[in-house]
């Protein structure tokens, strides 16, 4: 089941950004997207509307969206983003960064072959090197498990 989870974040590549937004091909934000991709495997629950509220993960200091993950996913470890592999580093586990200067963790994607990852940003989703990419390079970085056997 990880390479459909890792699939399914793929078949998003190209998808515009949209703040707010879930919709494969019309925009999605990096925040929703690993959002729309577990939820077609059921692997979290469906979320209520307060979390499409301004701002609801980004521009704060408190972790909200860490702790949302938190509630649903196994976070695994906290590191610095390079190109060593670790055991955690799975197909379809979840990726998420401090990136623009944030003090909390407030951008997120799936791991497809570390240190592979899809992720939005503000052209469209793609899949990128987050060893060598800016949004993850040398970022602190979360790791959390979707649950699925290796």
């Amino acid at each position: 089941m990880r390479s459909e989870v890792v699939a399914e974040s793929r078949s998003w590549i190209g998808t515009p950004y949209h703040r707010r937004a879930f919709i494969k091909g019309v925009g999605v934000d990096c925040g929703l997207l690993p959002y729309a991709v577990y939820r077609k495997f059921e692997l979290i629950p469906e979320f209520t509307a307060e979390w499409l509220a301004n701002d609801w993960f980004a521009n704060t200091t408190q972790e909200r969206y860490l702790l949302m993950i938190e509630r649903y996913l196994k976070k695994l470890f906290v590191t610095q983003a390079r190109r060593d592999f670790r055991p955690e580093f799975l197909p379809g586990n979840l990726v998420v960064a401090k990136v623009f200067d944030s003090p909390v963790f407030n951008h997120a994607g799936i791991i497809t072959t570390w240190p592979r990852v899809v992720h939005a940003v503000p052209d469209c989703v793609s899949e990128v090197d987050a060893a060598a990419d800016p949004a993850w390079a040398g970022r602190v970085i979360a790791v959390f498990d979707i649950g699925l056997p290796a």
